[in-house]
């Protein structure tokens, strides 16, 4: 393995005849991502034993959108697809020896995943072959096993595991295995690749609202719950479910029903519409410290901090109790002794009032009926002002106010509101540049909309009455 190999991508081997049920689990995926991107190529005819072609494919992404587009389709369990991306971007720019086995394995991988062994096993023995530090020896020995008993060559898979065991004695750093379903050991690298896949779909509806940095360091974020023993166990079984049940339904013959084909058909369309636009986005949204700072003195007026009141409350659900609060006010007893004496709603030792919180104008009050004439006498009193009258609350309660402070309107500086206001701007970029996109590819692909046929019979005949 110490020789340097030459790069090529392995050939694509026939499926064989007792096999082809494998091969038909691995056509719910294939024909992907890559056909809705690139151009339509030459008909090569029916399929060969020949390796593919070199040349690289005329092609609407470049190597970098491909590698994401590949990565999202690994996220999204379309490992067929993901396979034919990534060979799509090594063709287009093969990778350089610190890559070259990176790149071999994760071919290889997907294509296991998808269970075209054959396929898989000729990416993953040039992955080896070019693993020059051995950093992949433990992933691909355990997949290249796989693959075997999968293709029912025990006898050769006999052979490579006893070598193969002996390997992985030799590497110090191999992940460690954490669990094993069959016989086939689950890594600590599986579960790795697993949360991340977990947490950017869990982080993927706010992926429009930030910048690729900021989402980068969300999912890293994310991934730190799973770091400590508790994490890593949830991380599991989380993993041995999916996992479970996925064999399961491939089992039960789910990949040949009609139903599950169209659902597939539709996911791909939704992956690669999404990555699609995330990739537009991030080529041409860009926002600068210039452009939040503009954006703020644009809108200066709408990035305030509201006036505001804090009040105070004695709170009574009797007549009789109303009478002794409002004597005990009149002699001039402190409000808060009033209040610990007679109200229903004290604050405990351990917990805030209710009522100790800012409230701005058109805010709510808590426990009266109407929170708007709460807030209008609230308004008329000074600081640390009782109110002279009773409001009606909820559930019979009345209640009688205190105003503690009041906060005057206050423009806020630039730093106090910087997210906000790049958040806003961001949002109102994205707005402009998928309408621009929109007008462009209608005009490329050449839309027309037939307005008179989207009528509906009244609105023909009102237009035919007037």
């Amino acid at each position: 393995m110490s020789d340097p190999v030459k790069y090529d991508l392995p050939p694509q081997p026939q499926p064989r005849a007792g096999h082809r049920w494998l091969a038909g689990v691995g056509l719910l995926v294939i024909g992907g991502a890559i056909g809705y991107f690139v151009r339509p190529m030459a008909d090569a005819g029916p399929a060969t034993d020949s390796p593919p072609s070199q040349a690289p494919p005329a092609t609407l992404l470049n190597h970098r959108e491909l590698a994401a587009l590949a990565e999202r389709l690994e996220r999204n369990q379309l490992y067929a697809e993901a396979a034919q991306t990534w060979e799509q971007a090594a063709l287009l720019e093969p990778p350089q020896d610190v890559d070259k086995a990176e790149t071999l394995f994760r071919i290889g991988k997907n294509f296991s995943l998808a269970h075209q062994h054959e396929r898989a096993m000729s990416y993953l023995f040039a992955a080896e072959a070019a693993d020059q530090d051995a950093r992949w020896t433990a992933s691909i020995n355990k997949l290249v096993l796989e693959g075997l008993s999968a293709l029912g060559r025990e006898d050769v898979r006999a052979h490579q595991a006893a070598k193969r065991v002996a390997l992985d004695t030799q590497v110090d750093d191999a992940p460690k295995t954490v669990a094993e379903i069959g016989g086939e050991p689950i890594s600590e690298l599986d579960l790795d690749l697993f949360a991340r896949r977990m947490v950017t779909q869990q982080l993927a509806m706010q992926r429009q609202f930030m910048s690729a940095d900021d989402f980068r360091k969300a999912v890293e974020s994310g991934l730190s719950r799973f770091q400590n023993p508790d994490g890593r166990q949830q991380v599991l079984q989380m993993y041995l479910s999916q996992e479970l049940l996925y064999r399961e339904a491939l089992a039960a013959g789910l990949p040949e029903d009609e139903g599950v084909r169209r659902r597939t058909v539709d996911a791909r369309r939704q992956i690669l519409t999404e990555e699609f636009l995330s990739q537009h986005l991030d080529r041409n949204l860009h926002i600068d410290e210039t452009d939040i700072k503009n954006a703020y003195e644009a809108k200066k007026a709408d990035y305030v901090e509201p006036e505001a009141f804090k009040v105070d409350a004695i709170v009574v659900d009797t007549e009789e109790a109303k009478g002794q609060v409002s004597e005990a006010l009149a002699a001039g007893t402190e409000f808060t002794e009033v209040r610990d004496r007679f109200s229903a709603v004290k604050p405990e030792s351990d917990s805030k009032s209710p009522f100790d919180r800012w409230t701005s104008r058109g805010g709510w009050i808590p426990m009266v009926a109407d929170s708007q004439a709460a807030l209008a006498h609230i308004v008329s009193l000074q600081a640390n002002e009782v109110g002279g009258k009773w409001l009606e609350g909820t559930g019979g309660k009345w209640l009688r106010f205190k105003l503690i402070d009041h906060r005057p309107a206050r423009q806020l500086a630039l730093a106090e509101c910087r997210d906000r206001v790049e958040r806003e701007l961001r949002a109102k970029k994205q707005s402009e540049l998928l309408k621009q996109l929109q007008r462009s590819l209608e005009d490329k692909y050449q839309v027309v909309v037939h307005e008179a046929a989207l009528q509906t019979e009244e609105q023909d005949s009102e237009e035919e009455g007037s």
